[in-house]
């Protein structure tokens, strides 16, 4: 999600890109299609009047369907004092294997099930009898799904939550803050989970997107670091690396894709490459 090229900035989209297996190993184009949908009015890659972002897809429960989860920031909200607030997540589905969606509109709004923060790039994992979506909060509590959330109180770090629902993909079972194993909340953003065996590793970025940390866990709920730190990358202060993505490569060894960004004249940084790394499990 967000923009393919620099002259495509406004409204963030929704993306696809093809791959092949090559001894194994995915092989991605660097191709970039808009997303198309089945929804009468839907311009391709975009749903009307949202900005969409953050895609994660799965293969439905016990179907032959993808079940797809980003994203949704309201364009009313997408100004500076409320677009870290008023985040949303939607839910979409397939049935020609990805080729089309069709949108069923946000299934988290403000209420997270915990509290008003709202719910920030899902990450979606397959179990047994339900589904976890993994997500980070905005930073402040808001009164309402319309409330524009510029009222005066303390702004507090993005909280990661997980909640648990049902394998149709869309109903709300129940919902947890993710905790360290001391019971602090654990503090980061564009988190990836999955699982290896019978553990659970996280991996995202610290707020300020200088750090990618990774953490491991036996429930899902409780993590604690990767070995003696949970630190993973670091970055100097005019570089970003953002939206590390875990794959499992065997029982001892995961892959993190993550995108490194340099400093523009937008007055921010930019993606500008692609990288992985090999993550050797202690």
């Amino acid at each position: 999600g967000g923009w393919a090229l620099e002259s495509n900035i406004g409204s963030d989209q929704l993306y696809t890109a093809s791959y092949s297996l090559q001894n194994g190993v995915p092989s991605v184009s660097n191709q970039l299609t808009p997303l198309k949908w089945n929804n009468a009015g839907y311009s391709a890659g975009q749903i009307p009047g949202f900005h969409v972002n953050d895609a994660s897809v799965i293969k439905a429960p016990g179907q032959n369907w993808q079940f797809m989860y980003y994203t949704l920031l309201d364009n009313q909200f997408a100004t500076e004092a409320s677009m870290t607030k008023k985040n949303w997540v939607g839910f979409a589905s397939s049935t020609d294997g990805g080729a089309t969606w069709f949108n069923h509109g946000p299934i988290i709004k403000q209420n997270n099930g915990v509290n008003m923060t709202g719910a920030w790039a899902p990450s979606a994992l397959v179990e047994s009898d339900h589904i976890r979506l993994y997500y980070h909060t905005g930073d402040k509590s808001c009164l309402s799904d319309n409330d524009p959330c510029t009222h005066p109180a303390v702004a507090q770090p993005p909280r990661v939550h997980m909640s648990r629902m049902a394998n149709n993909g869309w109903q709300r079972l129940s919902s947890h803050q993710i905790t360290d194993m001391s019971g602090h909340p654990l503090i980061l953003t564009n988190v990836d989970v999955v699982k290896n065996g019978s553990k659970y590793y996280l991996t995202g970025n610290t707020p300020d997107l200088l750090k990618i940390e990774l953490y491991e866990s036996s429930n899902g709920i409780q993590f604690k670091a990767v070995g003696s730190s949970s630190t993973l990358i670091s970055t100097s202060q005019s570089h970003w690396i953002t939206t590390p993505h875990l794959r499992v490569l065997d029982k001892n060894i995961l892959e993190v894709a993550f995108s490194y960004h340099t400093p523009t004249s937008y007055g921010f940084p930019m993606a500008k490459s692609s990288h992985t790394w090999k993550v050797l499990l202690p």
